[in-house]
């Protein structure tokens, strides 16, 4: 089949082939052209021609794609990288999925999130294969890439190979930047804001013992480069990472002035998650502040018309209804959190917010409702790999336990999530420690100390895979 093409359409089919999991008539005009953007019409002909003789196969939906079996795009690989184009073409490559990502990161905290969502789970493996050939040949680049990037994968799951990625911008970054005293401003601002936002995505997932040096570099790099926006998603990712290291006491602080700089720079999707979490964190503590923060959460929620935010603020209200053992509501607040965070596909969130039904649902007596959720939820938490969340299912079903007087399986889940706890370097939310405190009090003052430390030493004995069948039994 080759053989039997025209120059011009053997040229046309090995630059395609630096496309991974097929391509837009848009995107490729950008990539396939001799000195700047091919003609789209002779592109069109083209694809036509190579269509015809089967060596491109043509998806028409809501947006018509291009793809290659992989067998000829190796093949045509090799011709490209025979041809001596495929550095060049490999770099048009980059620079169109970087204008992809840098275009789709403002419209993601807008209210056309979900359909510039679909656009980039459409071309991830291009996104992916773009960044990785960036970093080798544009680091500083890719630093970049990595910065738009990052307002993709708050709200979906990144592989093994995606993190990596955004691992290694992170340490040409810092590299470029931290403790180096001749760093530009732009330079440290650029940095700050991949640090930030790094550190907020990892620790939601998880992980914020990895995220919390990344934000306090963000926050030093921020105030240095005086930009306003590197402030503020190095606050954000700082008081994330707090939340999720027990660092209460810092908590309101970081979020107070998040929100402020996001109020007076008009950073609605940020200050809608500031307000919102943080009135959600404070609201045993503090009654009235924790209300006027939440109603700002809503506002600048509504301001922005981002389904994520409109789905996190509704999540904040929920865990709000649910800490002030107000059920009902705390149940219609986190349904429509689950139903924002399932319109955009955000796997993880969406289970953040079932468990935080199952909170409520426990903490209003609904015991059997709230087990029946989490045996749900743990495997949900499994499948993502956040092995903190998994640990504080574990946690919850204890309680139950503790409630139904089932008090040796209690010490044996306490001391299973414990075990995950201190495998995973995760700590509990702040705002965990209080209940958790109070039902560990209650087992050791119900439960023999003969009878609770071997129960609980078996627990910590047991394998993830161990613990979370105890937590899903009956």
């Amino acid at each position: 089949s080759w053989d039997l093409l025209t120059a011009a359409d053997r040229t046309l089919l090995r630059r395609l082939s630096v496309f991974a999991g097929g391509w837009t008539v848009d995107l490729a005009v950008s990539v396939v052209g001799d000195d700047g953007p091919a003609d789209p019409v002779e592109l069109l002909d083209g694809l036509a021609r190579l269509v015809d003789r089967s060596l491109v196969i043509v998806d028409r939906g809501q947006t018509t794609r291009y793809r290659m079996l992989e067998t000829i795009r190796q093949y045509a690989r090799e011709q490209l990288i025979a041809s001596g184009e495929a550095a060049a073409v490999s770099d048009r490559h980059f620079r169109a999925f970087k204008g992809l990502a840098e275009a789709a990161e403002p419209e993601l905290r807008g209210p056309l999130m979900g359909d510039w969502l679909d656009r980039l789970d459409a071309e991830i493996d291009n996104l992916g294969a773009a960044m990785e050939w960036g970093l080798e040949a544009s680091p500083w680049e890719a630093v970049a890439m990595a910065r738009a990037m990052l307002a993709y994968w708050s709200s979906r799951v990144a592989g093994e190979d995606s993190e990596a990625r955004i691992v290694a911008a992170i340490e040409i970054a810092r590299h470029r930047t931290v403790g180096v005293a001749d760093a530009s401003a732009e330079d440290r601002a650029l940095a700050a804001q991949v640090l930030g936002e790094a550190a907020r995505v990892w620790s939601m997932n998880g992980r914020p013992d990895i995220g919390l040096p990344w934000a306090e570099d963000a926050i030093r790099l921020a105030e240095a480069s005086g930009s306003p926006a590197a402030r503020l998603a190095a606050m954000a990712g700082l008081g994330v990472a707090y939340a999720f290291t027990g660092r209460g006491l810092e908590l309101r602080q970081v979020f107070d002035g998040a929100s402020a700089l996001a109020e007076a720079t008009g950073s609605w999707w940020t200050l809608a998650q500031s307000s919102g979490f943080s009135g959600a964190t404070i609201i045993t503590v503090d009654p009235e502040a924790a209300e006027n923060l939440l109603r700002r959460g809503d506002e600048a929620a509504r301001r922005s018309g981002n389904p994520y935010v409109l789905g996190a603020t509704a999540m904040a209200r929920g865990r709000a209804f649910s800490a002030q053992h107000r059920p009902d509501e705390a149940a219609e607040a986190l349904e429509r959190a689950i139903a924002r965070f399932t319109e955009i596909g955000d796997q993880r969130l969406a289970l953040a917010a079932r468990s935080d039904l199952a909170h409520g649902l426990r903490r209003g007596g609904r015991l059997n409702q709230a087990l029946a959720i989490y045996r749900e939820t743990i495997e949900g938490w499994v499948h993502v790999g956040n092995r903190g969340a998994v640990a504080n299912q574990l946690e919850n079903v204890a309680y139950i336990a503790i409630e139904r007087g089932d008090l040796p399986r209690a010490a044996r889940l306490l001391g299973a999530a414990e075990g995950i706890r201190d495998t995973a370097g995760s700590s509990m939310a702040f705002d965990e420690v209080p209940e958790y405190e109070a039902f560990v009090a209650r087992l050791r003052a119900a439960l023999p100390a003969d009878e609770l430390e071997p129960a609980w030493s078996g627990g910590r004995g047991l394998t993830p895979a161990e613990a979370v069948r105890l937590g899903r039994e009956p």
